[in-house]
């Protein structure tokens, strides 16, 4: 069991990580904000700056 676990922990991040979101942003809200419209629908995201 803790085999399958620590298999997931080191699994899961590195599938979600390649994804790419193709789109126009529309609105930039709060300065840290931003709407990005695509193709099926619209997308609100915080910018982190480090």
């Amino acid at each position: 069991m803790k085999t399958l676990a620590f298999f997931c922990l080191l699994t899961l991040p590195a599938l979600a990580a390649d994804t790419t979101i193709v789109g126009k942003v529309v609105g930039i809200h709060d300065g840290d904000t931003l709407t990005l419209r695509t193709e099926e629908k619209n997308l609100e995201s915080e910018v982190v700056w480090y």
